[in-house]
């Protein structure tokens, strides 16, 4: 804006000149922007506890929660591998697909696959997830009926 003022004192910018800022500004992405190791591990720690309440495959859960353990415990932040284009998966417990999330996250600051799962979950359970001493196989709702001693409770 104060840029624009300079060039343009008297009158005001075309609108197409000021399209084309507002679009540079907006796709380039500052290093304040990007986000940090911790909330890299977040996210995918968010992604594990769904798919838990999913139900979904074991081993898959256990991928999410690998990476979360090798994303607390780097000491090089994740954001200085992607810009030097450094293969994340020489990284103990990241294999492709958690290569291309942990990009997806340092360029744009979300995972789309997160946004995906989180649509497809009741909010209420992910609020109960984040209750001390829930874990998300105690918020998953039960397929099976109720037991004799839990109904007299």
């Amino acid at each position: 804006p104060i840029l624009l003022k300079r060039l343009f004192r008297h009158s005001s910018p075309p609108p197409q000149v000021t399209i084309a800022l507002l679009k540079t500004a907006g796709s380039q992405r500052s290093r304040r922007d990007s986000l940090e190791n911790p909330e890299i591990a977040s996210i995918l720690e968010e992604v594990a506890d769904v798919l838990e309440i999913q139900n979904e495959n074991p081993f898959r859960i256990r991928a999410y929660r690998n990476a979360v353990r090798t994303v607390e415990s780097l000491t090089t932040p994740l954001r200085k591998w992607v810009e030097e284009k450094r293969p994340l998966t020489d990284l103990q417990g990241i294999g492709k697909e958690m290569a291309n999330h942990i990009r997806e996250m340092v360029e744009t600051g979300t995972l789309g696959f997160r946004d995906e799962l989180l649509a497809e979950v009741p909010r209420s359970l992910i609020e109960l997830m984040r209750l001390p001493g829930m874990k998300p196989k105690n918020s998953r709702p039960s397929k099976c009926p109720p037991r004799k001693h839990q109904l007299l409770a």
